[in-house]
């Protein structure tokens, strides 16, 4: 099953979107998040950062549900979303829809899952703009966890605060 996560990184210790996911790539690989040793296991099986959650930062940021945009505009056949064949057919409305709601670069649907290190958007200061519409997308899920490098406690994510403000946050697609 594909779960999400996500990782607070200070802002001393990444710079860049890029060195915020790099970073939480090898930290949760040396912290055994994949795998583990002896008799213990990771969490995951398998991560990457941003994968299907790839985008869903910056549609919060900006305020939108982008599946809901998306089902709106393609109305989807079956009821677990739209498949391939519907994202490509309409690719170049979904990323006029994507644009037009003030999305930039690739929309979510045409990014490629398994790019390990993610897209520039799959790390981004948090603020409580972003915090509250990520709260609110996800209000009805109680499990998702953040992970705060910082002092290295994991609390939930309806539990973010103003204090976490202007640190990095980089959403992790894990399997499990």
């Amino acid at each position: 099953m594909h779960c999400i996560y996500f990782v607070l990184v200070d802002s001393d210790t990444a710079k860049t979107s890029e060195q915020a996911r790099v970073f939480t790539h090898s930290m949760l690989q040396e912290e055994g998040f994949v795998d583990g040793g002896y008799f213990g296991g990771g969490i995951a099986d398998w991560f990457v950062i941003g994968g299907r959650w790839s985008g869903e930062l910056q549609a919060a940021k900006l305020g939108i549900d982008f599946d809901t945009v998306a089902e709106m505009l393609i109305h989807p056949k079956s009821d677990f979303g739209l498949s391939t064949d519907e994202i490509e057919a309409h690719g170049l409305e979904l990323q006029k829809a994507w644009t037009k709601a003030g999305g930039q670069g690739t929309h979510p649907y045409s990014r490629d899952s398994y790019q390990e290190y993610g897209y520039d958007d799959d790390a981004i200061i948090l603020d409580t703009a972003l915090a509250e519409n990520l709260k609110r997308k996800w209000k009805d899920t109680k499990d998702i966890d953040v992970f705060n490098h910082n002092d290295y406690d994991t609390f939930n994510l309806h539990k973010l605060t103003e204090e976490h403000n202007g640190n990095w946050l980089v959403v992790v697609d894990y399997h499990s």
